[in-house]
């Protein structure tokens, strides 16, 4: 009897009792950088955030917008001829160039913070110094020097608002930059409207550092991009931004961990030629040079195009004279003015647009409206005509920008985004400056309508190249993985 109690109990310790086990919670789970921003969602973070980063936008483009509103009255100060104007803008073109190579590699090796600061204070500096120019050549040298800021800004800017919201409202971030790019160009215009002609270029330059000095204090507030904190290795400061900016948007993040991705060697430009990708960039260098000829050339020209007298070419092949007054007339600013909002009021209509019909669509309808506006421009079908083509061309070409500047971010992996977009840019500082050296002697010296018959053929050229574009990003996430390279890659 005894025996067998003993083989009982001994059953009963042999059987398989279920056993209590504590909840996993995520811990064995990963989650990527875009996964937590879905999860994070719209919110006060980025409320906060956004508009700071988007205003570095309007320093950029009151400081192009600039040199042509104070151009006559450069001229009576040092006796300026006509070469000498163009090498002004020449001067901040040519300085873009190292400023978008350097902006690429520093933005991709150090993070989107460090350029970002270093271009704003840069351009900051630049510019109060050059009021203070005892000649013309030091104020070029310090034009050059406010080239390689906005060099260094411009896609930085796109590729941390990018790389800071969710895909959902990726444009709509994109957007607030630009319509800042257009406010900018709005500012400089009225300040030599109320300032200029009082006071002089001296005095108007430093109205329009103003801003600068303003962003530059609060962009020491942002934060790096979570995505370049991802991919460079520094998991835990993700983690904790990506925490902080669930907190601010009263969200949570996803369940687990994040996942770390693969440290590539960050801002190779032989990634940026990989075959996977070389299609995309070299048609994105062609609609980028093609439109910054045609952007970059409407800056420039649309105030001489009022001054003398919309589509008559009084000066017939002489040097453009400088008035009395050493400034464009009232009624040329609040035309420029006037022309300007076409940005304001297209680009909105046209994000929207991007997020229904997709990016390509869009881009390759912008490049047709723009192609057809700056054919009516050649004809000269009176007054109403010739404003009307201004400012459809001026608002489609910086809607078709906006939409060129959300597309090519996504279409590079984060390692090596910063680069790629510095190589595009260029291509359009390449267009600017064919822009500089072509309105004076072409538009203002000679003729306006040959100056648009270039930018038709230009216009061509971009609607051309955008039919060579196929990768539809709409909808997608940033990519984040590393390309990989075949044995025949790599011969």
């Amino acid at each position: 009897m005894a025996a067998t109690q003993r083989e009982d109990v001994a059953l009963v310790q042999n059987e398989s009792v279920p056993t209590y086990t504590e909840p996993n919670d995520g811990e064995d789970q990963t989650y990527t950088v875009d996964e937590a921003m879905r999860k994070i969602g719209l919110g006060w973070y980025h409320i906060k955030r956004v508009p700071v980063i988007g205003l570095s936008a309007f320093t950029q483009s009151s400081m192009v917008a600039l040199p042509t509103i104070i151009m006559i009255n450069l001229q009576c100060t040092w006796d300026l001829t006509t070469f000498h104007e163009v090498m002004v803008l020449f001067a901040l073109f040519l300085g873009n160039v190292p400023g978008d190579i350097f902006s690429g590699i520093l933005s991709d090796k150090k993070g989107r913070k460090v350029c970002l600061l270093l271009g704003q204070w840069l351009l900051l500096a630049a510019t109060v110094l050059s009021v203070v120019s005892t000649g013309y050549f030091i104020f070029i040298l310090f034009y050059l020097l406010i080239g390689s800021a906005i060099g260094m800004l411009t896609f930085v800017v796109v590729v941390q608002l990018s790389e800071i919201s969710p895909h959902k409202f990726r444009s709509g971030a994109i957007t607030v930059f630009y319509i800042c790019w257009a406010l900018g160009a709005l500012y400089t215009t009225t300040a030599g409207y109320f300032v200029l002609n009082a006071n002089g270029w001296v005095v108007t330059t430093l109205v329009v550092a103003v801003p600068n000095l303003i962003i530059c204090v609060l962009m020491c507030f942002i934060d790096e991009s979570p995505k370049y904190l991802c991919v460079s290795g520094q998991i835990k400061e993700a983690e904790a931004l990506l925490q902080y900016m669930a907190e601010q948007n009263g969200s949570s993040l996803p369940k687990g961990r994040l996942q770390a991705e693969e440290e590539p060697e960050r801002g190779s430009i032989k990634e940026i030629c990989h075959p996977h990708l070389r299609k995309t960039l070299f048609t994105l260098l062609l609609a980028f040079f093609s439109s910054g000829v045609i952007i970059y050339a409407s800056y420039s020209m649309i105030p001489f195009m009022l001054e003398e007298g919309y589509c008559q070419n009084k000066n017939n092949g002489t040097e453009l004279e400088a008035t009395e007054e050493c400034h464009f007339s009232d009624k040329t600013l609040k035309d420029t003015a006037l022309i300007t909002t076409a940005e304001i009021i297209m680009i909105p209509i046209f994000a929207c647009l991007c997020e229904i019909l997709g990016r390509i669509p869009t881009i390759r309808f912008l490049s047709a409206v723009s192609l057809a506006a700056s054919c009516l421009l050649v004809f000269c079908l009176g007054e109403f005509m010739f404003m009307a083509s201004l400012y459809i061309q001026r608002g489609a070409v910086q809607s078709l920008f906006l939409i060129l500047y959300i597309y090519t971010p996504e279409c590079f992996p984060t390692y090596i985004r910063g680069s790629a977009c510095g190589v595009i840019l260029m291509a359009m500082t390449s267009g600017g400056l064919l822009a500089s050296v072509t309105v004076y002697p072409v538009g203002v010296l000679h003729s306006f309508r040959y100056l648009m018959i270039i930018l038709s053929c230009c216009s061509l050229a971009t609607l051309v190249s955008t039919w060579l574009l196929q990768t539809e990003t709409k909808g997608t996430d940033l990519p984040d993985a590393k390309i990989q390279h075949s044995k025949g890659d790599m011969n």
